[in-house]
């Protein structure tokens, strides 16, 4: 089936706007109307219609959605109420092991405390993720990490050997001048 034009989804305008203000969102109204969201985008600008912001429309889904609060619900049932990796009682929240947020079981939910959750996702978005579905392991982690410096051993070094040079211009400035440069 073809994508229908920027044309004809200004022809239904009223109806695109009615579906956007209704919650959802652009690309769900692209999927409804078979039109690609851009061209949705493009037509709500034009009729004056405000459109969310990306972390409007993430917390929207978040409210929305068919699942929201549903997996926290089975964790705070299934789980005690203290964070997996530190013991935290405050400001828990629920992770998916395996990123994905249709796989609502107990064995795939995760309680943590807001700082672990976080500096789990800051962990994972820079060492690297395995395909969705697989959970994330420590040896995971230092297989990437392995591989990583290997792949990048000369930038590595470069920038060792820059940053020592810098740090020994540093020690020399302030030896000479008798200013403390940081």
């Amino acid at each position: 089936m073809e994508m229908i034009r920027i044309a004809e989804v200004r022809e239904m305008k009223d109806d695109v706007a009615r579906m956007y203000l209704g919650g959802m969102s652009t690309t769900d109204v692209a999927r409804a109307i078979n039109a690609w969201p851009k061209i949705v985008h493009t037509v709500l600008k034009e009729n004056n219609v405000k459109t969310r912001s990306q972390s409007e429309a993430g917390r929207l889904i978040f409210v929305k959605g068919d699942s929201a609060g549903r997996y926290r619900r089975i964790a705070w049932e299934m789980k005690p109420r203290v964070c997996e990796n530190c013991g935290s009682t405050d400001n828990l929240c629920v992770h998916h092991k395996d990123r994905d947020r249709a796989n609502n079981t107990a064995e795939n939910l995760q309680i943590l405390c807001k700082p672990c959750h976080t500096t789990l996702h800051y962990d994972l978005g820079h060492l690297g993720l395995p395909p969705r579905g697989k959970t994330v392991t420590p040896e995971h982690k230092m297989e990437y990490m392995k591989k990583w410096r290997s792949e990048h051993k000369a930038e590595i070094s470069e920038y060792n050997r820059a940053y020592g040079k810098m740090r020994r211009e540093k020690k020399r400035y302030n030896a000479l001048t008798g200013e403390v440069v940081k």
